[in-house]
């Protein structure tokens, strides 16, 4: 008879790796501003883009993508059986976040994975087709720092994906913790 036993370790993000995480999500930020720029060059025949006043309410655009990013977290995080909370944190005391997490609900890799990129596959989409349809060069710039802000759930992404199978993840308010199978564990005779 084989028993669900698991090596429990947690993932939290700090020094060094908040430091990366930083720095791959600017780069991504650029990698966006090139492909949501393109996309809206694409759609008007512009060569170049020019921002005013306007810009301001980039911000609050910025904000709301933010929040709508969580959002769809916790309807992933629904689909599966959890029950979302949503809050703000500072990773590693410098790194800012918004949050949806559901304590206690355990992942499987695949479901676990599904969360993570949700986000970036649903409003990254989205705001490219918004950006080609309307067109709306307003949005470049919000949806490129959106998708730069994904970079904490791509690097989740890449761990849950080289778990081992049978791993459970629990979401965390500021990283993951790993339920990794035991195969070690030998039932205690009874």
């Amino acid at each position: 008879m084989q028993m669900n036993q698991y090596t429990v370790r947690e993932w939290v993000p700090a020094g060094r790796t908040i430091t990366i995480m930083n720095l791959a999500g600017i780069v991504i930020l650029f990698a966006g501003l090139f492909i949501y720029g393109g996309i809206w060059a694409a759609a008007t025949g512009a060569s170049s883009a020019t921002f005013d006043i306007w810009d301001v309410l980039l911000v609050a655009v910025v904000l709301v993508l933010m929040i709508l990013h969580e959002g769809v977290h916790g309807i992933a995080i629904a689909a599966f059986g959890g029950k979302p909370e949503y809050g703000a944190i500072m990773i590693g005391k410098v790194m800012p976040a918004l949050y949806c997490t559901s304590p206690g609900t355990r992942f499987t890799r695949a479901q676990f994975i599904v969360i993570a990129l949700a986000p970036a596959v649903v409003i990254g989409l989205g705001t490219a087709v918004a950006i080609a349809a309307l067109p709306a060069g307003w949005l470049v710039v919000p949806a490129a720092m959106h998708l730069g802000g994904c970079v904490g759930d791509f690097a989740m992404t890449i761990i849950a994906a080289r778990l081992p199978r049978g791993s459970r993840i629990e979401d965390m308010k500021s990283g993951m913790r790993l339920y990794l199978p035991d195969e070690t564990a030998v039932p205690t005779p009874r």
